[in-house]
């Protein structure tokens, strides 16, 4: 058995009578975090890909510069995920130098 077939999971079970918990217990699966690769594509794009979560929710994000603090967050349309693998084409303009990070966007409670 290969280490990167392994789901780990995290179990939180609440003391009994902890107030206001209902007793059971919570269980998350914990996921690697996405591997990016970036090719380049047609003359004025790049393809960004990297390994999902079927029906999740992702956001791609980048800035131009390492110094800058702020990610640009909103300029591409959050991505769900129809595959283990998604990609998105990038057309950065005459701004080539973008570095690039994915997020996983948390899921609506309730929904």
């Amino acid at each position: 058995m290969r280490l990167e077939n392994l789901t780990p999971k995290a179990s939180f079970q609440a003391a009994p009578g902890a107030q206001g918990w209902s007793g059971e217990a919570l269980t998350f699966d914990l996921k690697a975090p996405p591997t990016l690769s970036i090719k380049p594509g047609n003359p004025s794009g790049m393809t960004i890909s990297w390994n999902a979560i079927s029906g999740c929710t992702y956001n791609l994000q980048y800035k131009a510069n390492l110094a800058t603090a702020a990610w640009i967050t909103n300029a591409i349309t959050d991505i769900v995920a129809t595959n283990t693998t998604v990609s998105h084409t990038d057309n950065p303009g005459t701004n080539r130098h973008r570095i690039y990070r994915v997020r996983l966007k948390e899921p609506s409670i309730g929904n």
